[in-house]
């Protein structure tokens, strides 16, 4: 009997000019163009701010310092949830452009490429899309992981008020 090819919706996120992650659609709860971004000292180099969301001050992650150290400034975040444990947590993270809702089908799996050491870390799948390996995070590997590269867990800068 031949299997179905299952499909499934995800965001596309364009975090630096042609550099691309995916999250489940469950994950994104907004898109937001011109957050008020504050800096944050004595903070890793992939997360040195913060902005207000719903009464909460949000850590804001720049995967592309993160992934491949790039320096390029970014306006736009995404907030994102995760879970901590049995709680929802909520996160932002900095792109480059607004996302895609995309399908991601089972036949367009593939592998993760061998060079990325901190990805291979934070990733729960990879597929294919225009020819592109596109890694699928996971957001709490990626929050909650310690010592994922400076040693600093994020959700610790998580600020309620």
């Amino acid at each position: 009997m031949k299997q179905e090819n299952q499909v499934s919706n995800a965001w596309l996120l364009e975090y630096v000019p042609n550099q691309f992650v995916a999250i489940s659609t469950q994950s994104m709860q907004e898109f937001i163009v011109s957050p008020n971004i504050i800096e944050v000292p004595l903070t890793p180099h992939y997360c040195k701010s913060v902005f207000r969301w719903r009464n909460r001050l949000l850590p804001v992650l720049n995967l592309g310092k993160l992934l491949i150290n790039s320096q390029q400034n970014k306006s736009k975040v995404v907030v994102i949830k995760y879970w901590n444990g049995n709680q929802v947590d909520f996160a932002a993270i900095q792109l480059h452009k607004q996302p895609v809702l995309i399908q991601i089908y089972d036949a367009d799996y593939c592998d993760l490429s061998e060079d990325a050491d901190t990805l291979s870390k934070i990733t729960r799948a990879c597929f294919r899309y225009n020819g592109l390996r596109i890694p699928i995070i996971n957001l709490e590997k990626l929050f909650l992981t310690p010592n994922l590269v400076s040693g600093i867990q994020i959700p610790m800068l998580i600020t309620e008020y």
